[in-house]
């Protein structure tokens, strides 16, 4: 019985020996698994922003101070649709800084340096259109000079090439690194020299060469489609009664092809957000048709410009005995379904420029009028994926720009990358804001 139990003893501390070594084993196994998820989790942290972002922006917004750009006024902030490549700006100097980690750290960014000129210039607002590719135009107004800059490498360098036709610029629009245009815009207060509004330059070798365009018309405004395909606005003359045209080429400028032509209604401004959506901005200036109230009208294409169809009319009366004697659009937002326009406009004498927003839900088969902007000048931003939480200045709305709150805190400029997370400028601060 002893030996037995003695063989039974020596059996249960061999066992446990064994079970000493396997802990250890699977002690050390254990340990390197966590060693390794604490490793991604650390590698998750440093692109996962903190805690408040999963919840969307609603109602209110809690800012933090991101980065400093000592004695720079930012007043722009953009991203690529990603939310990778951003980009603050200084309009007037084309100082800021630059990220392409989601806005987690920021690098300086002086777009004189890279420039390689002296003298005053505006900096425009910069297109990013991807993680990589930005581009944005630098003029001189006083000195009739144009600059085109771009970067392919996420802003780390600049290049900048002059425009060399100095004598016919004043707009210049691109749809990618290569093809650009510049042309001449022209509004029926504004026509100067005449001789060249008939003419625009095209590269689309990102500026390195240029070849001079003509139309039958004077080029009232432009836009590049895809491709090779522009579609351009034109009038017969600057006067009230001028005939209107919509003109299509699909081969750089080299043809044209009338696609809408009218007396009543002045087409002055045309948008394509996507290669097949677009929509032309009309006015009619008829006094002798209508001398209540002046005219507005959407024009819209689903087939990148090739056929055309009048969806919706909105008036802005008279102001007793002015006029408009000026009428311009612009598109604030257009990601399709959802369009955001601005309509420009002054009276004869009352002194002042009006903008009436407007917001379309449905690709701009119906518009609602959401406020005039006269003395207000923030600029809104809006958040994915429905567009209808949206922040200026020191206000918010959840209507999509229908009615705003007003809040503690003000900002110059902002973007929404997605519904979590805002970022903004104002004086020298870049910022970022989450839910509350």
């Amino acid at each position: 019985m002893a030996k037995g139990s003695g063989g039974n003893r020596y059996c249960q501390r061999h066992i446990t020996g064994e079970e000493e070594e396997m802990k250890r084993s699977l002690f050390f196994a254990f340990l390197c698994v966590v060693i390794a998820a604490t490793l991604s989790a650390c590698s998750e942290m440093s692109t996962t922003p903190p805690h408040g972002e999963r919840t969307p922006i609603t109602t209110d917004v809690a800012w933090t101070v991101i980065h400093r750009e000592p004695k720079i006024s930012l007043n722009s902030i953009r991203f690529d649709p990603s939310g990778q490549f951003g980009i603050a700006l200084s309009y007037y100097d084309g100082r800021g800084s630059y990220t392409t980690d989601k806005g987690n750290s920021w690098q300086p960014l002086n777009l004189t340096q890279w420039l390689g000129q002296a003298g005053s210039f505006d900096f425009g607002k910069p297109t990013i259109a991807d993680a990589q590719t930005a581009w944005l135009e630098v003029s001189s107004i006083q000195d009739r000079r144009l600059f085109l800059g771009s970067t392919s490498n996420g802003g780390h360098s600049w290049t900048f090439k002059e425009f060399p036709h100095s004598d016919i610029f004043n707009t210049s629009i691109r749809s990618s690194l290569s093809t650009i245009c510049v042309f001449q815009r022209g509004q029926l207060a504004d026509w100067g020299s005449w001789s060249r509004r008939r003419e625009f330059y095209i590269s689309v070798d990102g500026g390195t060469s240029w070849s001079q365009r003509s139309l039958p018309d004077y080029v009232v405004d432009m836009a590049l489609v895809e491709g090779r395909t522009i579609v351009t606005a034109t009038a017969s003359d600057s006067t009230r009664y001028a005939i209107s045209s919509l003109l299509i080429s699909t081969d750089e400028g080299q043809s044209w092809r009338t696609v809408l032509r009218d007396t009543l209604w002045y087409f002055h401004g045309v948008f394509f957000p996507t290669p097949s959506a677009g929509i032309v901005i009309a006015a009619r200036y008829r006094t002798d048709i209508d001398s209540t109230r002046l005219r507005q009208a959407v024009f819209r294409t689903l087939d990148a410009g090739n056929t055309w169809t009048k969806t919706y009319e909105f008036s802005i009366p008279w102001r007793d005995k002015y006029y408009s004697s000026i009428m311009s659009a612009a598109i604030l937002f257009a990601v399709p379904p959802t369009w955001i326009l601005h309509i420009h406009y002054s009276f004869t004498g009352s002194g002042g420029l009006n903008i009436d927003r407007y917001r379309s839900d449905d690709n701009g088969l119906t518009w609602a009028y959401l406020e005039n902007l006269r003395g207000y000048y923030y600029e809104p931003a809006f958040a994915p994926p429905d567009w209808k939480v949206g922040i200026r200045g020191n206000q918010m709305t959840q209507d999509g720009g229908r009615t705003w709150q007003v809040k503690s805190w003000l900002i110059t400029r902002a973007i929404f990358p997605n519904p979590y997370e805002v970022f903004a400028v104002k004086d020298s601060l870049i910022l970022r804001g989450t839910a509350p």
